[in-house]
């Protein structure tokens, strides 16, 4: 049953074929389809003047994944181009510029044999920065817009395995990592072994997750160490002239003051680990001059090798720690950094502190405060030094969505009283404070909006009154959103007079949303409109109407995106409510019941209450979204798509001791309610899912009577292979044996009373999905003589990406339903 060879072809025996196999025409047709074509205008530069995005190839290919990699503890790196393994997926075909005043285009192609990604428009808006890739390297490509001129900035390639590079906010350089001049000889293996494998446990019980892919040896230490080695260097991208910033280190993250003259950079920590993955190495950030001296220590996080036990049950929680410092940011005047940090704090909390703690709201820019408590606004100028440390503002209320002005000399927050919110002005030399506009928070129809804020000379994105106004963008967002679904908004705050004057809104009966606000008064929109029968393409709104479009964006798939909906409320045997929706083919004749396949996912809840304020309504304007291998292709098998929620309610700490049972309950209302409504026949019924609908898949099959087939995918049917805890279970396999029994499907296979087809990727990294989930499922089924499948895709992780891959699962998947529903 494992899959073995790279040749299409077809058999008349597709489910045991040892070859990838194309699915009937009516399915592979979808694959076909020039939907990568299809694209709405994003990424307007600072000077609204273009628009630039990435013109796709089309589908990822199994050559794309089988491109040489190693995943060293969880971070996939193609080792021979320096890069993280997904900049070699070879997609991006060309950068297309698109002008923002007659929208024509213009494409810039890379040299012959490499491909692009990752376009970023400099702070000041006039020149565009991608990344162009070959098989051996990746390197810097800019694009001056103004004089129609592309080069390659350096030569020097990049050490792209876990940074990319950055625009420094002056536009006039670029940061970045890049490979050592001097890094020395790979680190490979001898011919013989240099040492066992070994493993000692430390005094402390810890937590452990079950991780799929971790470091095995010294070797493979030294190995992620030269991969993630690079060394920081600034180009002048009009002189191309490299400077070196300090030596070669492993640099996880980096962010450059607006004259690049400070560099706050993140790097990981030794010792590795052999128990976790690379995500969960320690880190040190810190800001460096431009010898690379540290100059402070801003955060470091040690390595978490495991969590302790949690607390019994009943224990309250402890209290919330604030970070010293939080919403950390470079000066809108480029003068040093500005934070925020808990009033009469003192200036201990100005030497080391934790995690930062900031809420980014309002693209990118620093977010809400964590407690409304008193705080000070503070500069913190070079050379960062306790001292250096000076008050610019205290607030009483606490610092929420704070705003700068370019020229750094006030600041903008919101402060909230009995019901309302007021947007505040505060000038800092002066502390004179002023209400510039308020709303009713109570009230979601009267949100004011949050204001659009612009790039100053250094790159940092300010609030400008200057103009006289400023725009206001948000969502009024109905009390019911099944009946008032969300719709974008722009308004435009007068300064002088205090009102807030309409600017454009989206129609009652389509979603609209902004692409780009080409003028700076909002009165020349690039709108993306959409609704259940018209697919997303942008128009031009123009001086209050809605103008010509803009892309032609066409419904390919239309007998699906027609699909018949259904969305019903179920009422199970306890009394708990939930929802279902229901696809049926476009020419569906009411009480026709069709066979059925349900698609599910089964979440967690305390109770009926937190259902229903997590229940996902979907916005009933938007067009069908279908995604690269949507279930709804079934519908032209002439079947109904099933996607219910299955909510599984009790205490949060042991809401799994209800789970085969609620799993059971929710799946009988559903089946009952669908028969009577006419939709489903429900003697012909398959169930399936992906990780942990795979999981429940599985012991849908083993727990109820209901279905003929099952389709997992990635799943777990074996919760011994995660004893110290899984999805929101915390408890370990000795404090809750039972539960972690009685969900293990695989303890349970003689009751199986369908046939399941399992499929996952051979890479999966997922916690908790190693494949050896399902080839052990599988052994058990074919011992037991229950009719099982297994196909496992070669260099594919939790979810399948490959063209070859994804019609190889569907040329599997119709004959398993045929022959095990249909009786085909």
């Amino acid at each position: 049953m494992f899959l073995a060879g790279f040749a299409f072809g077809q058999t008349t025996n597709p489910l045991e074929t040892e070859a990838y196999l194309t699915p009937p025409k009516e399915i592979a047709s979808y694959f076909d389809l020039p939907r990568y074509k299809q694209f709405t205008l994003s990424n307007l530069n600072s000077s609204r003047t273009w628009f630039a995005r990435v013109k796709s190839r089309g589908q990822v290919l199994l050559s794309d994944l089988a491109n040489p990699y190693e995943n060293m503890a969880g971070w996939m790196i193609d080792c021979h181009a320096n890069r993280a393994r997904t900049m070699s997926y070879r997609t991006g075909e060309s950068i297309v510029l698109t002008n923002a005043a007659t929208f024509e285009e213009r494409e810039i192609k890379p040299p012959a044999g490499a491909w692009v990604s990752s376009p970023s428009w400099s702070p000041d808006g006039r020149t565009l920065m991608f990344l162009v890739h070959t098989p051996d390297a990746s390197t810097i490509f800019l694009h001056d817009v103004g004089r129609d001129k592309t080069w390659q900035l350096t030569s020097h390639a990049l050490l792209a395995s876990r940074v990319s590079p950055e625009w420094v906010g002056n536009s006039k350089s670029i940061i970045g990592v890049f490979v050592p001049s001097n890094r020395g000889p790979e680190p490979v293996a001898g011919p013989v072994a240099a040492q066992p494998k070994v493993q000692v446990t430390n005094k402390d019980s810890n937590r452990l997750r079950t991780y799929r892919s971790l470091l095995q040896s010294d070797l493979d230490k030294k190995r992620l160490e030269f991969f993630i080695t690079g060394q920081l260097e600034v180009v002048d991208i009009a002189k191309g002239g490299e400077k070196k910033i300090g030596l070669p280190s492993m640099i996880s993250s980096i962010d450059s003051a607006p004259t690049a003259d400070f560099f706050r950079v993140t790097t990981v920590e030794k010792p590795f680990s052999y128990l976790v993955p690379a995500s969960e190495f320690g880190t040190t950030e810190g800001i460096w001059d431009t010898t690379g001296k540290v100059l402070t220590v801003l955060d470091s996080n040690k390595m978490q090798e495991g969590n302790p036990a949690p607390p019994p049950p009943g224990t309250p929680p402890a209290p919330r720690e604030q970070a010293p410092r939080r919403q950390m940011m470079w000066a809108p005047d480029g003068n040093g950094l500005v934070y925020v940090r808990t009033a009469n704090a003192g200036s201990k909390t100005d030497e080391v502190f934790g995690s930062e703690a900031s809420q980014r709201r309002r693209g990118g820019q620093v977010g809400a405060a964590q407690e409304s408590t008193k705080e000070e606004l503070v500069r913190w100028s070079p050379p960062f030094r306790p001292e250096d440390v000076k008050v610019l503002y205290t607030s009483e209320k606490g610092f929420s969505n704070l705003d700068f002005s370019p020229d750094g000399k006030k600041i903008y927050f919101t402060e909230s009283t009995n019901g309302t919110t007021t947007e505040v002005e505060v000038g800092l030399a002066d502390s004179a404070k002023k209400n510039l506009w308020n709303w009713k928070t109570a009230n979601p129809l009267e949100l004011a909006g949050d204001p659009v804020l612009t790039p100053n000379q250094f790159g940092v994105r300010t609030l400008d009154l200057s103009p006289g106004f400023v725009l206001l963008q948000g969502t009024h967002t109905g009390r019911n959103a099944e009946k008032e679904p969300p719709r974008p908004f722009l308004d435009s705050f007068d300064v002088a007079s205090g009102k807030v004057n309409h600017v454009w809104e989206s129609a009652e009966n389509a979603f609209e949303a902004i692409d780009g606000i080409v003028s700076p008064d909002g009165s020349k929109l690039v709108i993306d409109h959409q609704s259940p029968t018209e697919i997303s393409n942008n128009f031009l709104f123009e001086n209050g109407k809605m103008g010509r479009q803009i892309t032609q964006n066409t419904d390919l798939a239309p007998d699906l995106t027609g699909a018949k909906k259904y969305r019903l409320q179920v009422t199970r045997a306890d009394g708990i409510k939930f929802w279902v929706n229901v696809s049926t083919p476009d020419w569906y004749v009411e009480g026709q019941k069709l066979p059925a396949f349900f698609w599910f996912y089964p979440r967690e809840y305390d109770d009926q209450a937190a259902y229903d304020r997590s229940a996902v309504v979907r916005n009933k304007n938007l067009f069908p979204n279908l995604g690269n291998s949507p279930k709804e292709l079934l519908l032209r098998r002439g079947w109904a798509l099933v996607e219910p929620d299955c909510p599984i309610i009790g205490p949060r700490e042991r809401v799994n001791d209800f789970y085969v049972n609620d799993l059971r309950n929710n799946l009988s209302a559903i089946i009952d309610l669908l028969d009577a409504k006419g939709l489903i026949d429900r003697t012909k019924l398959a169930i399936g899912g992906h990780s942990y609908g795979g999981f429940s898949t599985a012991n849908a099959l083993v727990h109820t009577p209901f279905f003929k087939a099952g389709i997992a995918g990635a799943g777990n049917y074996n919760r011994t292979l995660t004893p110290l805890a899984f999805q929101s279970e915390r408890r370990t396999l000795f404090e809750a044996p039972n539960t972690y029994m009685e969900m293990s499907s695989l303890l349970h296979a003689e009751n199986m009373t369908g046939a399941l087809l399992m499929y996952c990727g051979m890479e999966d990294q997922n916690v908790g999905t190693d494949p050896i989930n399902s080839i052990r499922m599988f052994n058990v089924l074919e011992s037991i003589g229950k009719p099982a499948a297994l196909y496992m895709y070669p260099y594919e992780d939790h979810g399948q990406i490959a063209r070859e891959s994804l019609m190889d699962q569907w040329a599997r998947w119709i004959p398993w339903l045929d022959k095990y529903v249909l009786g085909k």
